[in-house]
């Protein structure tokens, strides 16, 4: 079981790098956000709510949400509202579940 999530998220990410990599080669600006979505000050409303404001869909960016793995559903219908409102004018938003391992790393101590 665990190989075949492994498999799984290697290929979303695969994918997710993939579709970087072509929006880049378009000219497409990327804009990354991780929200915290059990902060109780709610600023990824805001963020989100400005991306929407300063972009459409005339413009070349897109919004790389990552989000994280777990229930999250609430949050993600709120964003989805959001963005059908403009309907066709909204602009362009990607979504990449992550773990809390995907920011995890080794520290190690850094030579001259």
């Amino acid at each position: 079981m665990r190989e075949q999530e492994a498999a799984h998220s290697g290929s979303q990410r695969e994918e997710a790098v993939r579709r970087i990599v072509e929006l880049r080669s378009q000219g497409c600006r990327l804009y990354y956000f991780v929200p915290d979505f059990t902060s109780d000050e709610g600023l990824w409303r805001s963020v989100f709510r400005s991306y929407l404001r300063a972009y459409s869909a005339a413009d070349q960016t897109a919004l790389i949400l990552m989000l994280p793995e777990g229930d999250a559903s609430a949050e993600l219908g709120e964003m989805l509202e959001l963005l059908a409102a403009p309907g066709e004018d909204a602009p362009l938003v990607l979504a990449h579940l992550y773990s809390d391992a995907f920011f995890m790393r080794p520290c190690g101590r850094r030579t001259a």
